[in-house]
């Protein structure tokens, strides 16, 4: 329930939205799927806020595909920002980092 909601909700009003996620338990299911919808809301419009936001989740697989997805869509706005985030091995995982740069050898970043 809570992540069909929060997708709706974010796009009406993404601040109330975030707040009302934030609520949630940040270890269980609700929050982590919540969260995500967010994330995705973001990736277009602001891909770094989405990686904050993605920072946040707690499911560590469902963290790193978040991440990595903005970070796709930041490097497509800003690659050198992109790849500073990137290296910022405190915000971003080894792991998707590895991947990113997998990524931009195999597409050149498209």
């Amino acid at each position: 329930v809570a992540s069909p909601l929060a997708n709706q909700w974010i796009s009406d009003d993404p601040a109330a939205a975030l707040q009302w996620i934030d609520r949630l338990d940040h270890q269980g299911p609700e929050f982590n799927l919540a969260m995500s919808g967010a994330v995705m809301f973001y990736c277009q419009a602001d891909p770094e806020k989405a990686i904050q936001l993605a920072g946040q989740i707690t499911y560590p697989d469902i963290k790193s595909d978040n991440i990595y997805i903005a970070l796709q869509n930041l490097y497509r706005k800003d690659p050198k920002r992109a790849q500073v985030i990137a290296e910022n091995t405190s915000l971003v995982p080894s792991g998707v980092v590895g991947s990113f740069q997998n990524w931009l050898n195999e597409t050149g970043g498209k």
